[in-house]
């Protein structure tokens, strides 16, 4: 107000923040060389790095303010001031005692309630990664999973989901613009810096509405107060949403499940790896994990960690199923052991007594799971792929609308959108969501795999093999991927193609890493009954758990009316 510019300015929020941090506001005196050295005083003292060096209270600005209106008005016994420059100080002076009356009122509404709408949702945007230094990258993205965790066990709060507000990372897109674009009411971004032994991380939460920072901080401490940052982002940002807390969510946001900052680091570490999904980068994560829980053998989430980790195993990896799921079954009931309110734990459980055909003990742990973390949008969708099993279509697409709606960016949560429309066999709704998906992520090679079963099933073939081609190559020949290429050339007319993939399949299925269900489908299309049941049976034998779906996939309907397909579904527990 008194210079007519902003002290900082940058392009988007985080730049602001960091000339924040780290630089100089700019010579007021070359701005206005009118603004006396008294109110260039005040206004650098309001504008101190060192929150000790502010003015503690609004109230000792406008003494400050008050003192120097009067010493600057006519008649008082000082150095004459030239008309113009006393006229401009007085004006100053003037603007900003308003200025401070306005934001008290305006505090004064917002507490009373009276802001605008509540703030019911928000975004916590990826942190940047200040460090110059991609192997601190675990860092930011580490600190930025731990708050949306945080912040996701606060029901009255709706969180938008990792993998939603990842698709934004390193866009330099304006967060105010994200947080339209998600609906959401606020957004939180940030930076983190690793500087030798120190952790410097700036943060801001800002209304979407209007662009108005809510708050915002900088806290510059050891490595070793990684976690305590973590907390206090997290319970300042309820606070300043004015959200009301049970003695019990005020425990959840805040709670510790280490005091080891080193195997707290490792869990990042671990989180960072498992979330790029490849067979590479999922033995890094079990490594890591499994360094942190050296660390810390009490440390029930670095076991969720792993149990996660042994879960995707079998699909990203094309590890032996049943030596996986016995792993993570293990890893999720030891974090469950020492810490039974985990929901991402039982949500694992929930999928791997999936894969062993405990459909109750699998439905009860997935019902916990969403009890204790109504935000956790992969728990919908796990719970959706359970109802389809059982037929509860309409249940199933309530469940996976839920998933996205929590998660709207997700693209393994969109394309169970689309499976759920193929089940129910509303194919156009079903191709309309595989297309959307792939405008949105051209690369997701899955979204291509499944979009070429739906254009098998109306006939669609040359539009359908070209999908089904690029999506068993895109997800480096996983076994699912292969399959149902090879049911689409068999339903096709490509009898000779198909045949060459089959045993691409079978070398895949004696190896015990699953796609008995693909296999049986293959055979469907060559019209061999009689040899699919036989697969059926055989997999089942071998425990393959891709048979866990076998109800619910179109593709293997013509076999439902056997005696044998009865016989089986019923050992399985699931419905004819």
């Amino acid at each position: 107000m008194a210079t007519g510019q902003r002290p900082f300015e940058g392009k988007s929020p985080s730049e602001v923040i960091e000339q924040i941090v780290h630089s100089a506001p700019k010579a007021i005196g070359r701005l206005n060389y009118e603004v006396p050295p008294e109110l260039e005083r005040i206004i650098r003292k309001c504008l101190e790095k060192d929150p000790g060096s502010r003015y503690q209270a609004a109230r000792e600005i406008v003494i400050d303010l008050r003192t120097l209106k009067r010493d600057s008005s006519p008649g008082m016994t000082r150095p004459v001031q030239r008309p113009a420059r006393r006229r401009a100080t007085v004006a100053a002076i003037g603007t900003l005692l308003v200025a401070a009356a306005l934001l008290a009122a305006a505090w004064h509404l917002r507490s009373r309630g009276h802001g605008g709408p509540a703030i019911d949702s928000i975004a916590v945007l990826p942190f940047a990664n200040g460090s110059n230094d991609p192997q601190a990258e675990y860092l930011s993205d580490g600190i930025t999973e731990s708050i949306i965790n945080s912040l996701s066990q606060l029901p009255q709060l709706k969180v938008m989901s990792r993998s939603t507000v990842f698709r934004f990372k390193g866009s330099g897109a304006d967060a105010q613009n994200i947080g339209r674009q998600l609906n959401v009411r606020a957004v939180v971004s940030g930076r983190v810096s690793q500087m030798a032994d120190r952790l410097v991380v700036a943060a801001e939460l800002v209304n979407t509405a209007d662009g108005a920072q809510l708050w915002g901080e900088r806290y510059s401490r050891p490595m070793s107060d990684i976690l305590t940052i973590q907390e206090e982002i997290s319970r300042e940002i309820s606070e300043k949403l004015r959200i009301r807390l049970s003695g019990a969510e005020q425990q959840r946001l805040t709670r510790r499940h280490t005091e080891d900052p080193e195997a707290y680091q490792l869990y990042l570490k671990g989180r960072y790896y498992w979330n790029k999904r490849t067979a590479s980068n999922l033995e890094r994560a079990i490594a890591s994990f499994h360094q942190a829980i050296e660390k810390d053998p009490r440390y029930a989430l670095a076991y969720a960690g792993l149990a996660d980790s042994y879960a995707l195993l079998p699909e990203y990896a094309g590890a032996r199923a049943e030596e996986s799921m016995l792993k993570a079954r293990a890893a999720a009931q030891k974090a469950l052991e020492l810490d039974e309110s985990m929901a991402e734990a039982h949500a694992t459980l929930a999928l791997v007594e999936a894969h062993f055909f405990n459909h109750a003990a699998s439905e009860a742990e997935i019902k916990r799971a969403i009890e204790l973390k109504p935000n956790y949008a992969t728990a919908y969708q796990w719970y959706s792929l359970h109802l389809r099993r059982f037929q509860r279509l309409d249940e199933a697409l309530e469940t996976i609308l839920k998933a996205r709606e929590l998660d709207p960016l997700s693209p393994i949560i969109n394309l169970n959108v689309g499976l759920e429309y193929y089940t129910r066999g509303e194919h156009a709704q079903a191709i309309r969501e595989y297309e959307s998906l792939l405008s949105l992520d051209p690369g997701f090679a899955w979204a291509r795999t499944y979009l070429g079963r739906v254009l098998v099933s109306v006939g669609r073939c040359d539009e359908a093999l070209e999908h089904l081609r690029a999506g068993a190559d895109g997800t480096e020949r996983a076994g699912e991927a292969v399959g149902w290429l090879a049911y689409g050339e068999a339903r096709c007319g490509n009898v000779s193609a198909a045949r060459q993939l089959l045993v691409e399949l079978l070398d895949y299925f004696r190896q015990g890493r699953g796609a008995g269900l693909e296999l049986a489908a293959v055979h469907v299309a060559f019209g061999d009954h009689e040899h699919a049941l036989t697969q059926l049976e055989e997999g089942h034998a071998k425990r393959d758990p891709s048979l866990v779906d076998l109800p619910a996939e179109p593709e293997l309907a013509p076999l439902r009316p056997h005696p044998r397909y009865r016989e089986l579904v019923r050992r399985m527990g699931l419905p004819p």
